[in-house]
């Protein structure tokens, strides 16, 4: 079997709430490209590249230019040389692709390797019958419990979205902040109020505090039990990171952080004491795991984070489901706030899901 050519499609996916922001961003839609690889044996790969600044830093224009250079070099390739297909297309300069800045190219390249690793995934499984997680090491759960995301409102509103999701049945919740202690505090104050004792609260303040100011603020939503906060301060304090992890007493999750393997070892080495986001659009299902072993090395707890269509939560429910070491309710329902996600296949049942059986990673496409 050999790969035949690539198709991509741009996609803008529309928000349900067009005022739903964090402390880096406010847009009310999300962008991307959907991708297929088509072989030879009729059997067509799914993968989806994210373009969601300032997450992912990439420019729809350049991701375009990058899946051109990379479907060149696919055409005619076995898709079970996924190792050395990977390894290629990440020592491919990209020269060619005009850029203000280096990192553009970069940061697409990435992201659209994430996307053909999905899709090299989805083929061999198909062609095998089997689901992908089945290619990852087997089955070590089939139901995850699903962490929402609040956004940056007053506490009022938060607290009235907040108590809907319970009512939907999740039972863990992520407050967005926006590093103004005050206000930050009101909201998980209200919240913890609406939603009572037993739903689970974590944070995110979106890199929008300094180390000694989060370490203070931490503090303060102690008696509203906060079990995690999620990336705190700029991703380039890494000392700062490690410094709040060791001086409060909830968990502290690093994000954008730890968007490298070679960042996950860094937080090993310097001593990092809370647990590590890993995104399957930060490299794909391999990067994904190679991460989770660093993590494993290191005794950090781990979960999984995704913001996009459905297809990017089907990949990380694989990835879940197949990795030992996940820790937490993962970020695997964001799908549910775009109104036109073009995939099939995923489903969010009592705040919980499963992972798909079906062979390949589980989803169609409706377009």
């Amino acid at each position: 079997m050999k790969i035949k050519d690539i198709e991509t499609t741009p996609m803008v996916l529309v928000k349900d709430d067009p005022k739903w922001k964090t402390a880096l961003s406010a847009s009310p839609v999300g962008e991307g490209t959907v991708l297929k690889i088509n072989t030879g044996a009729s059997i067509t790969g799914l993968g989806f590249a994210s373009a969601n600044p300032p997450y992912d830093g990439v420019k729809p224009p350049i991701l375009k230019a990058v899946f051109q250079s990379y479907g060149r070099y696919l055409a005619g390739k076995d898709p079970y040389d996924i190792a050395k297909i990977l390894l290629d297309l990440e020592q491919m300069p990209l020269s060619e692709i005009p850029a203000g800045d280096p990192a553009d190219r970069i940061n697409a390249g990435i992201s659209a390797r994430s996307a053909i690793d999905m899709a090299l995934h989805d083929i061999m499984a198909r062609a095998a019958g089997l689901p992908v997680y089945q290619l990852l090491g087997g089955l070590v759960r089939d139901e995850i419990p699903v962490l929402r995301m609040l956004g940056i409102k007053e506490p009022a509103e938060m607290a009235e979205n907040a108590l809907r999701l319970t009512r939907e049945g999740y039972r863990y919740l992520k407050i967005k902040l926006e590093g103004h202690p005050a206000e930050d505090l009101a909201r998980v104050r209200a919240i913890r109020e609406a939603v009572g004792a037993d739903i689970h609260l974590t944070t995110d303040p979106n890199q929008s505090y300094s180390a000694d100011a989060a370490i203070e603020s931490i503090k303060q939503m102690e008696p509203y039990r906060i079990e995690m906060v999620e990336q705190p301060v700029p991703e380039d304090d890494f000392a700062g990171l490690v410094r709040v992890s060791r001086n409060v007493n909830c968990l502290i999750e690093a994000h954008e952080s730890a968007k490298t393997a070679e960042n996950v070892f860094r937080l090993v080495k310097d001593g990092f004491a809370g647990c590590v986001s890993i995104g399957v659009t930060h490299g794909g299902l391999r990067e994904a795991k190679r991460v989770a072993d660093i993590c494993r090395l290191g005794k950090l707890k781990c979960l999984v984070a995704c913001v996009g269509p459905s297809i990017l939560s089907a990949a990380a429910m694989h990835f879940i489901a197949s990795t030992i070491n996940i820790g937490y309710a993962c970020q695997l329902a964001e799908f549910s706030r775009f109104v036109n996600d073009p995939f099939r296949g995923v489903e969010i049942k009592n705040g919980a899901m499963r992972v798909p059986g079906a062979p390949g990673l589980g989803v169609g496409l409706a377009m």
